[in-house]
């Protein structure tokens, strides 16, 4: 059984874990607090992360979450996670580019 935690708790969520196990959820968790296990971040999280970081500077939010394809608010999230923070003079560099691009894209 506790191999079998071991090696399911990083990757499965935690309620599959609980049924593979026959145990409680709460019970998994407790177990896997006492054998010191945590889990792995997603993938999929890490990826964007990623992106997020590379372009953070060049970029709005609005604009990595249409890269991304998720919305403006988990970009800003993602990005306060990994400790990303814009310097005011940061913040209207990229704000002064989108504005110059949405005046030009008016004009048209």
């Amino acid at each position: 059984m506790v191999s079998l935690l071991i090696e399911l708790y990083p990757v499965e969520t935690t309620a599959h874990t609980a049924a593979v196990l026959d145990m409680s959820i709460s019970a998994v968790k407790y177990k896997a607090k006492e054998l010191g296990l945590g889990k792995v971040a997603k993938s999929k999280w890490m990826e964007r992360a990623a992106h997020i970081r590379s372009h953070f500077n060049e970029a709005s939010f609005t604009e990595l979450g249409e890269t991304l394809g998720i919305t403006r608010v988990s970009v800003s999230r993602i990005a306060s996670k990994i400790g990303l923070r814009r310097t005011k003079s940061e913040g209207y560099k990229v704000s002064s580019r989108v504005r110059q691009k949405l005046i030009r894209r008016e004009r048209r």
